[in-house]
């Protein structure tokens, strides 16, 4: 307790008074409250790409369907048309779930009060060295693997990358849906790729009906598809078994070392991907110095409870 109101005092003496700085905070958050209204241009997006899913989707089920209804077995569209709603599930979760957002300062709160000068906090992680900063748009403090977003406008926790056919971030709340999503949409492709394929290898005495005319353009998109998906998947699938983001892999935070210090093993971090329970929304934070570096420090070990943390 003593610590902790010892750091809460020093921290407070160097929270700096309102000054000419105030108009430069002002057009920042400005600029943010004008970025977020505009943010609605990037819908067309995710539009563009539901309306993709949908229209092929129902191609399929109109004309290949009806034929594995009648012809092979009438469990087989039925299956598939329930896995379908998977898929859109799973695609819903991407786009609307809380990727891991830090809320920046208030707008009613003054930001200059807010911009503490800390000494660059040093974190060591398995040898490696992490500095814990302030995000100059946002004013909170940023813990190992947080990024701003400059599309969303929030810091997000241990973000991946922005997917702009989700509109959303992709971080640790929702890289597990998103990696869902990847894995059953290549199924659904690949099931629809077959399907189309087999009805005009059955039908191939009669190339001019509709039904095999619409399978060979199911059968072209498709084969689209499952390169462009398949080798988006299998890119994430190398970035959980090295346990290290989209983010780290452009920017090569870590190509001076052998492996990230978050790396645990394949079987440990695909485990902490799949079974670890989500973690709940993160609270706002406080503009109060302390309690920032306490959610900072905690934040840290939860995230990585079995790395050697030393400040």
């Amino acid at each position: 307790m003593d610590k902790l109101l010892s750091s809460s005092s020093s921290i407070q003496q160097q929270i700096p008074k309102a000054n000419l700085h105030t108009s430069l905070s002002l057009s920042r958050n400005k600029h943010f409250v004008v970025k977020k209204k505009l943010s609605a241009k990037y819908l067309i997006y995710p539009i563009v790409a539901w309306f993709l899913f949908i229209l092929l989707t129902i191609i399929y089920f109109i004309f290949v369907c009806p034929w594995y209804y009648h012809n092979i077995n009438k469990i087989i569209p039925i299956i598939h048309g329930l896995f379908v709603f998977y898929v859109g599930q799973n695609f819903l979760q991407s786009m609307c779930m809380d990727p891991g957002v830090y809320h920046p300062c208030q707008v009613n709160q003054r930001r200059d009060e807010f911009r503490l000068k800390f000494e660059t906090k040093l974190y060591s992680i398995e040898k490696i060295d992490f500095d814990v900063t302030q995000c100059t748009s946002c004013f909170i403090v940023k813990p190992p693997r947080t990024h701003h977003c400059r599309y969303c406008g929030y810091c997000i926790d241990t973000m991946d990358h922005h997917c702009p056919w989700l509109c959303n971030c992709i971080g640790r709340r929702n890289y597990r849906f998103f990696l869902l999503f990847l894995f059953t949409l290549l199924i659904h492709v690949n099931i629809t790729f077959i399907c189309s394929l087999y009805l005009i290898i059955a039908l191939r005495e009669n190339l001019l009906q509709v039904k095999v005319i619409v399978s060979f353009i199911l059968v072209f998109c498709t084969t689209i598809l499952t390169g462009l998906v398949g080798g988006l998947f299998g890119l994430h699938v190398i970035f959980v078994s090295k346990n290290i983001t989209t983010f780290e892999q452009v920017t090569g935070k870590f190509m001076d070392v052998e492996q990230t210090p978050f790396n645990r093993g394949i079987v440990q971090n695909w485990l902490r991907i799949c079974c670890v329970s989500i973690i709940p929304k993160l609270n706002r934070y406080s503009t109060d110095g302390a309690c920032q570096k306490c959610t900072t420090d905690k934040h840290i070990s939860a995230t990585n409870e079995q790395e050697t943390l030393r400040v």
